[in-house]
């Protein structure tokens, strides 16, 4: 049963244009990021890229306000390391792909009671258990699909156009994102509750999206007011976004265990609220 619930999901996301405006923006980033060498990031940037910007600033023989000058000046301060590093610190933005995840929620689940279709899959030969485990079937599958179409499509275009002095082997690489998958489990599970939890697209976009980034700013605007170590340690760290640019970069063992820890517990816990959250609830 669950497997026919799946077939009809997948016949139903291929038909519609949601999936392939993901993956086009996913591979959008892709294009911007390799020819400039630099990674771009949604939210709050790393340090290190804030420091190559700030050098580049400083240096009087660059010109500001030409963008390729600057990053032009930014690269040849680096070291055939630092610059192997360049596929390393994209895998590391991999938070980007949080809001490919929001749509991807949207698209396969937070639609469905949005168009109240819900109620007429659950009043055929279906159960909310089936439903439940089915959904979250498809929506893992595409998130992971959209991981490894991210990094195997990203070393492919950077090995094209920048050649191995820019990129780490395709093993390095997915190592990384191995090391990531607890992390992006624990978003993906939260992602799913709160689309049971809100149902309505307005609510789920609005904590989802506005919510993670007020989240975000209101943690490093007390850094920079309180210059406290912990919160600094927190947001470059732990904070997701933080915590999956360290795990491919800069991976340390107790940091990697402790992430993992952190993320399946995420994963486990909101599986178990979504789904005593979708059995209490009156579908309309």
């Amino acid at each position: 049963m669950m497997f026919n619930l799946i077939k009809a999901d997948i016949f139903r996301i291929i038909r519609g244009k949601g999936i392939y405006i993901i993956f086009a923006v996913t591979l959008a980033m892709i294009v911007i990021s390799v020819p400039m060498k630099e990674p771009g990031m949604i939210g709050s940037a790393n340090s290190s890229s804030n420091q190559d910007i700030m050098e580049a600033f400083d240096d009087e023989d660059v010109d500001t306000n030409d963008l390729g000058a600057m990053l032009d000046a930014i690269d040849k301060k680096k070291t055939p390391e630092q610059k192997k590093q360049f596929t390393l610190k994209f895998i590391g933005t991999n938070m980007n792909l949080y809001y490919m995840m929001i749509f991807i929620v949207f698209c396969v689940l937070v639609a469905d009671f949005s168009n109240h279709t819900v109620k007429n899959t659950l009043s055929s030969v279906f159960t909310k258990k089936q439903y439940y485990f089915s959904k979250y079937a498809m929506i893992l599958g595409l998130v992971l699909t959209l991981v490894f179409f991210n990094t195997i499509v990203c070393y492919i275009i950077n090995m094209a156009v920048n050649g191995s002095d820019y990129s780490k082997s395709l093993g390095t690489l997915l190592a990384a994102n191995i090391r990531q998958l607890p992390v992006m489990l624990g978003l993906v599970g939260l992602l799913n509750m709160l689309g049971y939890v809100l149902k309505k697209p307005v609510a789920y976009n609005s904590v989802t999206i506005a919510g993670v980034l007020m989240f975000q700013l209101v943690l490093s605007l007390a850094y920079q007011v309180t210059e406290l170590s912990c919160i600094n340690t927190f947001l470059t760290k732990y904070e997701a976004q933080g915590a999956l640019f360290k795990l491919a970069v800069d991976p340390e063992p107790c940091h990697t265990a402790v992430c993992c820890v952190i993320g399946l517990t995420v994963f486990a816990v909101s599986t178990i609220v979504g789904y005593i959250s979708f059995q209490k609830s009156e579908i309309e």
